[in-house]
């Protein structure tokens, strides 16, 4: 017995170093727990446990094949007394499984081990893993969400790619080295991370997706602790939104015969932020959008949003849009009047162009920017002194000034008075907000400017009955004025 331990050892000494499957993996760095005085002679080489089979490596066992009957695979942490720290590189992994939990002692998965497994849609990671192989999962029907742990220090060449259902990883590695091509889903990691760095340097950036079986090769990097960001992608009446790395929505595409669009103020408790570039070409909106609402949070009209929509006759515009993208509304037969709101910061070349529909343009911003001399061929309606009557000039375009709106306080209809018929809107306004309110019916309904007036009770945001009320009272003199109080 002693002579047998003697070379034991010296066979133990000799292994050292060496590697067993793929040329560069190391099973089982570090000390284990398990049966620290067995030696690699003393393991039996194949241990076969619950319809899988294991082989002896350095440090332990690696899984190496698994019965066709198994479809729920639970990788052991241990078995014969050793720890597992490995599944395979071998073309032996049955493509029955469908979902796979990693016991808390395997530190690599081999490359190519699941390649393939179309039916495998769940892979539960274990703290301890370091090292995931090249394609280990490639074209595999992993869904979301991949949870990759800190201990990880590696995720090689195409680990996961191809994976059309796979729509998000959670990456709590901040420094794992990152191959090439690794992934081609969303990732969540922390801003200084490999991750962080790996998205900004490979994530598209410029989106043009024609749906859902390709939805896999476009993707962005967010932030894991921004709490603005959703979690996922989220579909709604045939709509999908797209998580922004900025927070909130994307209306992203639809798979749905729209013809009449309104765009949500949000979504799964959400802001809807921007329509994204080329969005009506993903599933050819132009064939069939009449009329686009937006809802309240929309500000980014991206790069030919609704470009060549040649039914699209309706467009109503909301309060907070800021940029409209260039080439987003060409080749639209736009009809109804289109009057950008205040808020627009910047109008983008040919956004407006070959409209035939459009005789004018209102623009109510005193100082956006126009990029691009082809804006708009007719006419722009603006304010004397603004961007847009410079605009006009520079381009030959015939310009329609703005007569100046009061912004006296309680002014409610913007005539330049003060009087019960402000009072009396603000009440209309807030009964049937259909008829009197900013978006009303009725052609004296309230304006922007005016529920700007109206808000003279400032204890409370936006249109009330106190207002209606204060001045009332300022008119009957019983408030001596309608400024705020101090």
């Amino acid at each position: 017995m002693k002579i047998k331990r003697i070379i034991a050892a010296v066979m133990a000494v000799a292994i050292v170093g060496v590697n067993y499957g793929t040329a560069g993996y190391q099973y089982g760095s570090g000390s284990s727990a398990f049966a620290a005085d067995i030696t690699a002679t003393e393991k039996e080489d194949t241990v076969e446990v619950d319809g899988m089979i294991f082989k002896a490596v350095e440090g332990g066992y690696a899984l190496d094949d698994v019965s066709s009957e198994i479809t729920d695979l639970v990788i052991p942490d241990e078995v014969n007394g050793c720890p597992v720290v490995a599944v395979k590189s071998v073309d032996k992994i049955k493509k029955t499984i469908t979902s796979v939990k990693f016991g808390k002692n395997v530190k690599t998965i081999e490359p190519y081990v699941f390649k393939g497994c179309t039916t495998l849609k769940s892979a539960e990671f274990n703290d301890g893993l370091e090292v995931i192989g090249s394609e280990a999962f490639r074209h595999s029907g992993l869904s979301s969400p991949i949870v990759i742990p800190a201990s990880v220090k590696a995720i090689e060449d195409g680990a996961f790619i191809d994976c059309p259902d796979l729509r998000r990883m959670m990456m709590y590695s901040t420094d794992c080295e990152l191959g090439d091509h690794f992934a081609d889903t969303n990732l969540y990691g922390y801003k200084d991370s490999t991750a962080a760095a790996y998205g900004e340097q490979n994530a598209p950036k410029f989106l043009n997706i024609f749906p859902s079986d390709e939805m896999c090769s476009t993707w962005d990097f967010f932030d894991i602790e921004d709490k603005s960001i959703p979690l996922d992608i989220y579909v709604q009446d045939g709509v999908h939104y797209y998580p922004r790395s900025e927070g909130g929505y994307k209306v992203f595409y639809t798979d749905e015969d729209v013809t009449e669009l309104v765009i949500p103020d949000e979504v799964n408790g959400y802001p809807v932020v921007e329509v994204t570039d080329k969005f009506s070409a993903g599933e050819g909106l132009f064939k069939r959008l009449t009329s686009l609402k937006l809802g309240k949070n929309i500000r980014i009209l991206g790069t030919y949003a609704f470009e060549n929509c040649t039914k699209l006759t309706e467009v109503e515009l909301n309060d907070a849009l800021e940029i409209i993208g260039p080439f987003s509304f060409r080749n639209c037969p736009i009809s109804t009047p289109v009057v950008l709101p205040e808020s627009v910061k910047e109008i983008g070349d040919y956004s407006f162009n070959d409209t035939d529909g459009v005789i004018d343009l209102t623009v109510l911003s005193k100082d956006c920017t126009f990029v691009g001399a082809n804006v708009i061929k007719t006419g722009i309606t603006g304010y004397k002194g603004s961007t847009a009557e410079a605009y006009a000039e520079k381009n030959g375009l015939a310009f329609t000034e703005i007569q100046s709106v009061s912004e006296k306080l309680g002014d409610t209809n913007c005539d330049g008075n003060v009087e019960l018929a402000d009072a009396i809107l603000i009440l209309q306004s807030l009964a049937s907000p259909d008829i009197y309110g900013e978006q009303g019916s009725y052609k004296k309904h309230l304006t922007a400017q005016g529920k700007k007036n109206g808000d003279v009770d400032k204890s409370i945001v936006g249109l009330t009955a106190n207002d209606a009320l204060y001045i009332q009272q300022y008119l009957l003199r019983v408030r001596p004025s309608l400024e705020p109080e101090t």
